[in-house]
């Protein structure tokens, strides 16, 4: 879980709910396909429950936003990171989604 501030530098949303597979779903059906999806490995049970296996989310250890940039920089447009950030609530669950696009890879590039 990474905490919340440093997802501002990104055009990016945080989704807050009370069910993490709800939460999942809208960003799978949103970007229309679980393949269009990297997420981090805390999510994969959840994500295998929703998805078909032929289109698996790729899985990998968020540990820091340095992680995030390399994989914005290095992906193509139209996927979407998917991790879980620190909620204001003990009963909410709060996921970042950050979409791979034209803004956010320019915003790597200027740094």
């Amino acid at each position: 879980m990474l905490d919340d501030k440093d997802v501002v530098k990104f055009q990016a949303y945080i989704l807050y709910g009370k069910n993490v597979d709800n939460i999942l779903r809208r960003i799978v059906n949103y970007l229309g396909n679980c393949n269009k999806i990297i997420a981090d490995i805390e999510l994969s049970d959840i994500l295998k429950g929703i998805c078909v296996e032929s289109e698996l989310p790729h899985f990998m250890e968020f540990r820091d936003y340095k992680m995030v940039e390399e994989v914005i920089n290095n992906e193509v447009i139209g996927k979407g990171i998917v991790f879980r950030v620190t909620s204001p609530r003990s009963d909410i669950h709060a996921i970042a989604f950050i979409p791979i696009n034209s803004f956010n890879k320019s915003v790597i590039l200027k740094r």
